[in-house]
């Protein structure tokens, strides 16, 4: 895969958190996505949530703060581009992914 193909399948994972369709994705593109499969994604997300560890926020959903951790660690996409494309701050995006990284290194 060339650098350009690379960062329209990041682009296309971006418009697929926006457009709510993470919990159902067509399983090439969640896994080529998140690196998992969508029941995996929708099983660690909702093993978090029961933990306690992961939960909706007033401005993230629970999803999205998942996403976000797979994306930095499947792709090695920064701070500085998940905080435009989910348009929360540094500090946002890296509270989150260090809670949800924690939350899953704890089950």
């Amino acid at each position: 895969m060339d650098e350009e193909d690379y960062w329209q399948e990041v682009d296309d994972t971006v418009i697929l958190l926006h457009s709510s369709q993470v919990s159902s994705p067509a399983p090439g593109r969640s896994y080529s996505s998140f690196r998992v499969h969508p029941s995996i994604f929708v099983k660690l997300r909702d093993k978090l949530i029961e933990k306690g560890v992961l939960q909706d926020t007033k401005n993230m959903s629970a999803t999205e703060q998942l996403a976000i951790l797979l994306l930095e660690v499947g792709h090695g996409i920064g701070n500085r581009l998940l905080r435009e494309w989910f348009q929360h701050s540094s500090e946002t995006i890296s509270r989150h992914f260090n809670n949800v990284l924690m939350g899953v290194l704890a089950i």
